[in-house]
């Protein structure tokens, strides 16, 4: 009898990511506010951190109204279900949430250039 092992391959996924933000959340609770706390924006050229800037109120709406649609969509599978089967569905959900990674690491470099700007 041979068993899937992606059940587990994504719940040790979502384990790591659950893991980085807590410690990105410890990390910025303990040291943005010292000296060099907002080092990593020092590395990004002015015009980078101009453009950062301005793109994160979008950036965060953005990732706000995907969450609440992948929230929608795990609770009800609305309004996939209608179009797709259930594993196409959750296929289209685990990219909603990378892709709603991928905003969480830009709304926070957004976030810190925003910061620095004003």
């Amino acid at each position: 009898m041979q068993t899937n092992p992606a059940p587990n391959l994504h719940r040790t996924i979502y384990l790591v990511y659950v893991l980085i933000g807590i410690l990105v959340i410890v990390w910025s609770v303990a040291f943005i506010n010292r000296k060099y706390g907002a080092g990593i924006l020092m590395l990004l050229s002015g015009s980078v951190q101009h453009f950062l800037a301005k793109i994160w109120l979008g950036s965060l709406i953005a990732l706000m109204i995907l969450f609440l649609i992948s929230v929608e969509i795990a609770i009800s599978g609305w309004p996939l279900m209608y179009f797709m089967d259930a594993k196409t569905a959750v296929s289209n959900l685990y990219t909603i949430s990378y892709i709603m990674l991928g905003l969480m690491a830009l709304c926070i470099l957004a976030g810190f250039a925003y910061n620095i700007q004003n």
